[in-house]
């Protein structure tokens, strides 16, 4: 955490912020960044949170992007009131879609075309 300290303190927002503040709140007080560790909370500075206490962040595991969004979507209406919340936005590709992307007559030929198919 020392070089974070160093390079980005001003912009480190301190935990007398609390989890209570908005988004609004944390960049009108001037700060950019909440620096979460999974270490234990004894060991963190004022500037460093702990992941256990902070941060609810599912990750939903679905590599269809309807599936994502239905999971996403059941989400929405249980943001913890004592964390953070971060929704993940991220398709996890199984093996068979891996080998279904290169397979002859695919409509992606890699991962980064799957990708870009599934942003339409």
């Amino acid at each position: 955490a020392g070089l974070f300290t160093e390079f980005l303190g001003p912009w480190l927002m301190p935990k007398r912020m609390g989890l209570g503040c908005t988004m609004a709140d944390i960049w009108e007080a001037g700060y950019r960044v909440i620096l979460i560790h999974n270490r234990d909370s004894l060991s963190l500075t004022e500037n460093e949170w702990c992941r256990e206490h902070t941060l609810r962040s599912d990750w939903k595991d679905k590599d269809a992007l309807d599936d994502l969004f239905v999971a996403l979507h059941a989400e929405l209406g249980h943001k913890p009131k004592d964390k953070l919340w971060v929704l993940q936005a991220v398709l996890t590709p199984t093996p068979m879609t891996t080998i279904k992307a290169h397979l002859p007559g695919s409509v992606t030929e890699s991962l980064e075309d799957c990708a870009n198919y599934c942003k339409r």
